[in-house]
C-alpha cells in the first residue's frame, strides 16, 4: 500500500474517532510541506530534463535533414557511394532521435505523475491546515 493510501486510511480513522491532536496534524502539515516543496523541486528538474532532450532530438532531426540534402546533392554529382555512406549516417542519427523521443515521453509521464501526486500532497495539506484553524 503505498505512502499516500496509508495516511489517508490514517488521517481519516483518527479523524473519524476524534483522536487527531493538533500537535500531530501541525507535524503532519509540516510533513506534507516538506514532501510538496520535495515534489515542486522534482517537477522542475524533470521539465529542465525535458527540455534538454527536446532541444538534443531537435538538433539531431535537424542534422539529419542535412544529411539527407547533402546525400541528394552527392548523389547529384554521381558520388553514389558518399550519398549512400550519408543516408547510413542519417538512419543511425534518426535510431538515436527516436530512442530521445521516447525519453521525452517518460518524462512527460513522470512530471504528469509527479504533478498528481503534488495535487494530492495540497489537498492533504489543505485539510489539514482546516483541520487546524477549526475551533
Amino acid at each position: 500500500m503505498s505512502w499516500f493510501k496509508q495516511t489517508n486510511r490514517l488521517k481519516r480513522a483518527e479523524l473519524g474517532s476524534g483522536s487527531l491532536s493538533k500537535q500531530a496534524t501541525t507535524q503532519q502539515t509540516e510533513h506534507l510541506k516538506t514532501i510538496g516543496a520535495s515534489l515542486k523541486c522534482a517537477i522542475q528538474e524533470a521539465l529542465q530534463r525535458q527540455s534538454l532532450l527536446q532541444h538534443q532530438y531537435s538538433v539531431m532531426v535537424t542534422q539529419a535533414q542535412a544529411l539527407i540534402q547533402r546525400a541528394s546533392y552527392q548523389q547529384h554529382q554521381g558520388d553514389v557511394g558518399t550519398a549512400r555512406s550519408l543516408l547510413i549516417q542519417k538512419n543511425k542519427l534518426l535510431v538515436q532521435a527516436t530512442r530521445l523521443k521516447t525519453r521525452i515521453e517518460s518524462c512527460d509521464a513522470e512530471i504528469q505523475s509527479l504533478r498528481q501526486n503534488l495535487a494530492h500532497i495540497e489537498d492533504q495539506l489543505d485539510a489539514s491546515q482546516q483541520w487546524l484553524e477549526a475551533p
